[in-house]
């Protein structure tokens, strides 16, 4: 039996074909969900069936999504008041009253600086 490119082009394509499949079962399988990085791994670095990732699935623990409220961001700290602890965003304040401070500041050496450098007049 003569094997041909056409043999070789087809078995190639059969293969992608099962690769996929294998991938996209494992991953896109309802048990997956919460185990993500167990089915990522599973998927691309081992060879086994979906049947078989199912089955480790169904052992493994599912990963705890955290519903703690997240860190504050840059910028934002907790004062400590007579009502409690209150964020403060600190950057936020500092926008509000920095411009307005900056612009008059530079307005003024701009404006102190025309009275130094008028020229004289001359008559």
């Amino acid at each position: 039996m003569t094997i041909t490119q056409a043999d070789i082009d087809r078995a190639r394509a059969e293969g992608f074909e099962a690769a996929t499949a294998r991938i996209a079962g494992i991953l896109d399988h309802p048990d997956a969900a919460g185990r993500e990085q167990l089915a990522r791994h599973l998927a691309f670095k081992t060879s086994v069936s979906v049947e078989q990732a199912t089955a480790m699935f169904a052992v493994a623990p599912k990963l705890e999504v955290a519903t703690e409220t997240p860190a504050p961001v840059i910028g934002q700290r907790a004062g400590d008041t007579s009502l409690g602890l209150v964020l403060i965003d600190f950057e936020a304040e500092r926008a509000k009253t920095g411009w307005p401070e900056a612009l008059a500041k530079a307005n003024a050496k701009r404006d102190a600086k025309r009275t130094t450098d008028t020229p004289p007049d001359v008559a």
